[in-house]
This record gives C-alpha cells, structure tokens and sequence, in this order.
C-alpha cells in the first residue's frame, strides 16, 4: 500500500504479508526477521525499513516509497543492453549486497523483478521477503523443507535446501543470472516447468 506519514510528511510503502490461518509459526517469524534484517542496512542501492510489527495480529512493515519500473521491464528478450551499462549496474548491486552480507543478511530471492530502476536511474534492491540472518541459529527457520527463492535465479545449493551451505554466494550466483540475462536477453537455464529448471541448474552446476 502507499500511504503518507503523517509525521514526516513523506510517502511510504506499507507491505502487509498475506497469512492464512493455517500459517505456522514458521512463517510468521521469518517475515519479523525479515524486518529486522532489513532494517540493520543502510545503502542507497537497498530500500530501507522505516518500522514493522504487528497490529491486531495483523504484521506489517513500513519502508520507502520507491518510485519507479522494476529492472525487468528493461530486459527485452534477445535484446541485451550495452556492456558498459550492464557492469556499472551490477557493480552497484554488487556493492549493496556486500553492505548487506557484512551485517549477515541474505537476501535469498534477488531477480531482476526486485530491483526497482528509481528516478535518478538508480538500482534499489527491494523486497527482502525470504531475508535471513547468516547465522547457525537461525536455520530452524529454513528447515522446514520449503524452498525458498525463484527458480531460474536460485542457486544449487538454494534448490537442494542446504540449510547449512546457502550464504552470501547464494546472492551472488542470482547476480550472476541477472547479469547474463543483462548481456543476452536471454536466461542461462530455461524450461516449460519449474521443476524442469531446478533440474537444468542442478545438472549443470
């Protein structure tokens, strides 16, 4: 939702997760920790988090209003942009995601649908929805067996849920993807079923 804080003045965007009630606990934590992950970093290429928490058992997260076009809208199949161009942007998603590591924050689902083009033409990566802390102590939260992430921008290790082995070059092999998708228009692995990429990535690995 766009709302105005009322305080400041200034638009905000407000993400209301959609929980059913048969949820787990499982779910509802790993939004809260998302939150709280995201609004450890401070970066012009990552959209910060202004607050989060829950009202009437409903949980909700306020950040920065960010007025643009996701980087997708700008891949245009079989249609790759300038070289120059395409590492200027992935060196600043590089960057971003480093600021984002060094505190252990993964970001877990980075794809091209994530990174908003603002007006300054600026990338801002949003969306830190399967966000975790890179900590031992958190992986009771991803070994549930739900897989996490996009299938054509996942990692091997991503797709066998590794609970143990996903970190920060989980993040780096999805720039990976974006940046071959940048320099091709196309995907390095394609299929007709999500379940014939994940194959695709795990044989090719």
């Amino acid at each position: 939702y766009l709302a105005i804080d009322e305080q400041l003045g200034r638009p905000v965007a407000i993400k209301i997760p959609k929980l059913g009630s048969d949820d787990s606990q499982d779910v509802h934590d790993r939004f809260l920790r998302e939150a709280k992950a995201a609004a450890t970093i401070q970066h012009p290429n990552i959209c910060p988090v202004y607050e989060f928490g829950e009202l009437d058992g409903q949980l909700f997260l306020v950040m920065s209003y960010v007025e643009g076009a996701p980087l997708s809208r700008y891949i245009a199949k079989d249609k790759p942009i300038p070289e120059r161009q395409a590492a200027l942007l992935i060196r600043k998603l590089a960057l971003a995601l480093q600021e984002a590591h060094e505190k252990g924050v993964l970001h877990r689902d980075l794809k091209p649908a994530n990174i908003i083009i603002d007006r300054r033409k600026e990338p801002v990566i949003m969306d830190f929805g399967l966000a975790r802390r890179d900590q031992h102590d958190d992986t009771r939260l991803t070994r549930t067996g739900t897989f996490m992430g996009t299938p054509a921008y996942s990692s091997p290790e991503q797709i066998r849920n590794e609970p143990y082995t996903v970190g920060a070059p989980t993040d780096i092999y999805a720039l990976g993807v974006i940046l071959f998708e940048l320099l091709t228009g196309q995907l390095p692995f394609e299929g007709t079923s999500m379940m014939s990429v994940l194959g695709k990535v795990l044989a090719d690995e």
